[in-house]
């Protein structure tokens, strides 16, 4: 009685193992619809000495949203540059990045996002966004890597995880 006993616990307690262990494989391996556009996307030489550059590291963060890092400059002579971290909402790759944080003069940051294959095309609306002077986002940026990433290194050196640090708490904490 006790050897039927014991395996009728062991049974029950593999079987509840193996349930939580099939659940728990379905909720990891849901990926977000947005995970095809994640990766970094640039433009110009990789260096400042040679042109203007352009850096923009894309998160997955929902099926319709994504986090983005851009950072800019535009190299010799002034090396003015500019940087942005921020949300988007897409649909089919296409969104309106609009922010009322840097209204200046009526005007703000408002740029129209289009993200197909690799290539990550900005077109500006409106240039207010507290870059530096004649510094846009608009133009076209190509993939260099498609992995996700987990972080963007901000210009202190600093690396800040998109999961950890939304767009609004970075800007409270004075970035």
């Amino acid at each position: 009685m006790k050897k039927i006993t014991l395996l009728l616990v062991a049974l029950i307690f593999i079987s509840c193992n193996t349930t939580k262990t099939s659940s728990q494989t379905t909720t990891t391996t849901k990926e977000l619809q947005t995970v095809k556009y994640a990766g970094v996307y640039s433009y110009g030489s990789g260096s400042t000495d040679t042109g203007a550059i352009g850096h923009i590291t894309v998160f997955p963060e929902t099926d319709n949203t994504i986090l983005f890092y851009i950072n800019l400059n535009l190299g010799p002579k002034s090396y003015n540059g500019g940087v942005l971290y921020g949300r988007l909402l897409l649909k089919d790759g296409k969104g309106v990045f609009s922010s009322s944080s840097y209204i200046y003069q009526g005007t703000g940051c408002k740029w129209d996002m289009n993200i197909q294959n690799d290539i990550l095309t900005i077109k500006t609306i409106e240039n207010n966004c507290g870059f530096g002077h004649r510094v846009s986002a608009g133009g076209t940026y190509t993939r260099k890597d498609k992995r996700k990433p987990d972080f963007f290194e901000n210009i202190q050196g600093e690396h800040i995880y998109f999961a950890k640090t939304s767009p609004e708490a970075y800007k409270k904490e004075g970035y």
